[in-house]
């Protein structure tokens, strides 16, 4: 049946027009380049029940559209792609990155799937709008446990050096504190320099030195050179 020539169609309100808009942009981006686009418009129009298929129910009776007729009108467009892999941007990394201790650029990287480049970006973006803290190269943290770790350093570098120890068995003393442990842990899993222990052991250059200068006042591990060894190992 044909429209009457005489009657003037009924002007749309502009919520129709943004309905109609984003309707109309939602069929663009079924042929976009852009294959998160392309995605995101065919989970419009094809999601049978969620936050698409509500948003796609809202915009298509603000209009008057028939939903069958629509999804009959575009078959020829409708060939849903690979979810395409997800691109972490800046928000969702400081929405995910840990809030109860310090990681490194690497921790985010096996999270994420991203390159140390991509990851490296993203966390100086975070730098500069004040979501995250560089503790020292490749170091990073939340704002809401800077001052802990902070204190956690002083606390290392204030503590009296331990005088015993007893090796790496069942008994071995309970007196060396959990950072001596973990960086005694580190270096017998063949961490050397103190760049090499940093990888396992989460504090600045500074704090780490002291702890390992501790270390050796102990007569627990001894310096040649850069390198460090266990005592029982270096006598090896």
């Amino acid at each position: 049946m044909l429209a009457d020539p005489n009657v003037q169609p009924r002007p749309f309100l502009p919520e129709q027009e943004l309905a109609f808009a984003v309707i109309m942009q939602a069929i663009e981006d079924l042929e976009s380049s852009d294959e998160q686009l392309r995605f995101e418009a065919h989970e419009f129009f094809l999601q049978p029940k969620g936050p698409s298929a509500d948003m796609r129910a809202f915009f298509f009776d603000a209009v008057g559209l028939d939903h069958e007729a629509v999804y009959q009108a575009l078959t020829e467009k409708l060939e849903p792609p690979e979810r395409p892999m997800r691109k972490w941007t800046f928000d969702e990394i400081g929405d995910h990155m840990p809030r109860d201790r310090a990681f490194r650029a690497g921790d985010i990287c096996d999270l994420t799937g991203l390159r140390h480049d991509q990851v490296h970006s993203r966390l100086q973006h975070l730098k500069r709008l004040g979501r995250v803290v560089q503790l020292d190269r490749g170091v990073y943290c939340h704002p809401d446990y800077e001052e802990k770790w902070r204190a956690e350093n002083v606390r290392l570098i204030e503590a009296p050096a331990h005088t015993a120890f007893s090796g790496f068995d069942d008994n071995k003393n309970e007196r060396l504190g959990s950072t001596q442990r973990a960086i005694l842990a580190a270096m017998q899993d063949g961490r050397e320099t103190i760049r090499e222990i940093g990888w396992d052991v989460q504090l600045d250059f500074n704090a780490l030195k002291c702890a390992l200068d501790r270390l050796v006042e102990s007569g627990i591990v001894v310096k040649d050179g850069p390198k460090y060894r266990i005592v029982q190992d270096a006598a090896a």
